[in-house]
């Protein structure tokens, strides 16, 4: 894999336009260009050096030297940076073109190749957009068009140092040929393909007048254009194009699991670094996706703007309960917005703090089920019940934090506690989160249901038995085993973790007046206290006390309240051999009655049985009945 493949395609095309003002400036200085050459961001001006070094200066210098290959590895940290207004490209090429007459100049390859593939890039993705009926606002156009005017002029003014062959759009046009059976989906093949020129084939890439720009002495960034649509829509489309490849890639390694030619460890590491590489590519345009509202609104924007674009109005939905409309499903699949619109409806429903439980409001994933291929609709309500169930348990885990977080549970927390802080209307889910939550869905469509469960037992129970080889004084033996007990029985780890939460459950619905006299216990003096309330009797404390016997007073002893009245009422008539007499209305409100008087109260009107008065706007019966169990 070449260096560059590493790099976001963003990054890719950065290095291109970097690549091509550093060495115009570099070069131009080199061979005597007077004026100022950029501006830095520290406010001085690069400058040349006054000249050769002498006696034990020029020593020090040769000593220090290290061989080539490392000096740019050593050297580019502390590299100089500079941004190079686009207008100085012209004065530079032409410096250039003149000097070249005089000196013997060698425009590399390299140049050659950036300079092309900016040009080529620039101007296919904006006729892509035009095609589409995609407009800019003026500034924006022109700003985009004066950039590769200026592009334009620089190749003509050097074309006589060019080589001929550096850059052949012919060649370019088979090696992309091949590359992208990634973009699948309807009619997005035709914006993304533009970018293939940063993913060649390896007879391309090994091609020997094909060479990665190498570091210069001075860097040189272009003036930022982060306000430009036409900028912020590229970045997007790069960034949609990389994670689209990362979703290909990471497809391919379950495949290869499910096959067994794979070990789930080693495709599990591979998944959660590759979601990480996710992060850093959206880190790449950050700029642009907080100039235009966040990563959410910008994400969302974009996903209605490629519809438009391909003719499919997202907004005109066939029901009104639909999330959007599902003629729009391949579009949305592709761009990450099915698992977006999920996550925050979720995160909506569920604030820090809350640990949810999926009810199946939506249905429950069908694990014997395949991918629908027909109706978008049935698509999507598949997909939907899997990722909720989901959802629903990474808070409960992060409750209970283990020695590993992927970036699943840092894609909800980092979500959580960004909506906790900001408050604003519209959440900010970040792309990387969205992306991640899209990996495990595509992986449900790949492995057999309990395949990683049966390899993740077999494991443990591996390492089981080389903890019993350690000897029975070592202190973490019997809580690792402990552990390890609970994958060797087949026992759920969710399952138990939502187990441990009854108690907790049951004092929320108690509430703190049931066990204690204010707020919990905090201080000592708070338990002391609290011991007392619950039935301790205050001789337990006693110095000079004799009968060691924990002496509990039941006079004092808090009662718990009676919860569950309508539940207890109706489980006989549910029960397998209940009572099956016919059911009456007086006898609803029997019970209803009876639930208002055993909860003390009559604070809440949606059970009590109305009065005379209000009788014509009553709630039905029924709704009655359902709030009592409520």
């Amino acid at each position: 894999m070449s260096p560059e493949s590493l790099q976001s395609i963003y990054q890719q095309y950065k290095h291109d336009t970097e690549f091509v003002a550093s060495w115009l400036a570099n070069t131009a200085k080199a061979f005597g260009f007077s004026s100022q050459v950029g501006e830095s961001s520290t406010g001085k001006t690069p400058t040349k050096p006054s000249g050769r070094l002498k006696g034990k200066e020029r020593k020090k210098a040769k000593a220090a030297q290290v061989p080539s290959n490392e000096l740019s590895e050593l050297s580019e940290p502390s590299k100089p940076s500079y941004t190079l207004a686009i207008k100085d490209f012209i004065p530079l090429a032409e410096h250039i073109a003149e000097a070249s007459n005089a000196a013997n100049i060698r425009v590399p390859n390299s140049f050659s190749v950036a300079l092309e593939r900016v040009i080529w890039v620039r101007k296919s993705f904006a006729e892509r957009l035009e095609d589409a009926g995609r407009r800019f606002d003026q500034d924006s156009d022109a700003r985009h068009s004066f950039f590769v005017n200026i592009l334009e002029k620089v190749r003509k003014t050097l074309q006589p140092l060019l080589s001929v062959d550096a850059f052949n759009l012919s060649n370019l046009k088979d090696a992309v040929t091949n590359v992208g059976t990634h973009k699948d989906k309807k009619g997005l093949s035709s914006l993304f393909e533009v970018l293939d020129v940063y993913e060649p084939s390896a007879e391309f890439e090994a091609a020997p007048d094909v060479v990665v720009p190498a570091p210069s002495a001075l860097k040189y960034t272009v003036e930022a254009e982060e306000d430009s649509q036409f900028e912020a829509l590229f970045a997007m489309t790069a960034l949609m194009d990389d994670l689209s490849r990362l979703r290909l890639e990471i497809a391919e390694l379950w495949t290869r699991y499910e096959a067994g030619e794979m070990d789930i460890a080693a495709v599990s590491v591979a998944t959660n670094t590759a979601i990480e590489l996710a992060r850093s590519f959206e880190d790449d345009i950050s700029p642009f996706v907080q100039r235009n509202g966040g990563s959410s609104t910008f994400h969302a924007k974009y996903f209605h703007a490629v519809s438009e674009a391909l003719g499919i109005d997202a907004e005109a939905k066939q029901r009104p309960s639909d999330d959007y409309n599902f003629a729009a499903y391949e579009i949305a699949d592709a761009l990450l917005i099915n698992t977006l619109i999920n996550i925050i409806a979720f995160v909506r429903a569920n604030p820090l703090g809350e640990i949810p439980s999926y009810n199946g409001f939506y249905g429950w994933y069908d694990e014997a089920s395949i991918q629908p291929s027909g109706s978008n609709r049935k698509k999507y309500n598949r997909m939907k019940p899997a990722l909720l169930e989901l959802l629903s348990d990474l808070p409960l885990i992060s409750n209970h934090p283990g020695p590993v977080e992927d970036q699943l549970m840092q894609g909800m927390m980092t979500t959580l506690r960004t909506a906790k802080q900001e408050r604003k209307e519209t959440l900010d889910v970040p792309m990387w989160f969205s992306f991640a939550a899209q990996v495990y869905l595509d992986t449900l469509n790949i492995v057999k249901i309990g395949k990683a469960w049966t390899d993740m037992q077999h494991v443990m129970r591996i390492v089981k038995q080389s903890v019993y080889d350690l000897p029975t004084s070592c202190p973490e033996r019997k809580k690792v085993l402990g552990a390890l007990d609970t994958w060797d029985k087949g026992i759920d780890p969710i399952a138990l973790i939502r187990t441990s939460l009854d108690l907790e459950t049951l004092r929320k619905m108690q509430g703190n007046s049931t066990f204690f006299i204010g707020e919990p216990p905090s201080s000592f003096e708070g338990y002391f206290n609290f011991c007392l309330t619950i039935g301790s009797a205050i001789t337990n404390w006693a110095q000079n006390k004799r009968d060691k016997k924990l002496k509990v007073s039941k006079d004092n002893k808090p009662l718990m309240k009676f919860l569950g009245m309508t539940s207890t009422l109706v489980a006989n008539r549910i029960s397998t051999f209940g009572d099956r007499r016919p059911v009456s209305v007086d006898v609803v409100e029997d019970w209803i009655q009876r639930v208002s008087k055993s909860q003390g109260n009559v604070e809440t009107e949606r059970i009590q049985t109305p009065t005379a008065k209000n009788k014509k706007n009553k709630q039905p019966l029924i709704h009655r009945l359902a709030d009592a169990v409520a």
